[in-house]
């Protein structure tokens, strides 16, 4: 069993929603693309494609936005 397939409109764990799977490739990880997501703020940001479960929004959660 792998990980669940992502597609538009999915949610992660932290409530970010997955607005567009570009492909360009990651700047800071080999394998990884870069994917727009939408925090509950409104803010759009660039996420890695193998960070996209985990990611919390940089306004509320602290973390900072990748590419």
């Amino acid at each position: 069993m792998g990980r669940p397939k992502r597609t538009i409109g999915s949610r992660n764990r932290h409530n970010l929603v997955l607005v567009e799977k570009t492909k360009r490739k990651s700047s800071d990880h080999r394998y990884a693309l870069v994917w727009i997501v939408r925090c509950q703020h409104g803010e759009q940001f660039g996420v890695n494609s193998c960070d996209f479960h985990n990611r919390k929004c940089p306004h509320s959660g602290g973390a900072e936005p990748s590419d």
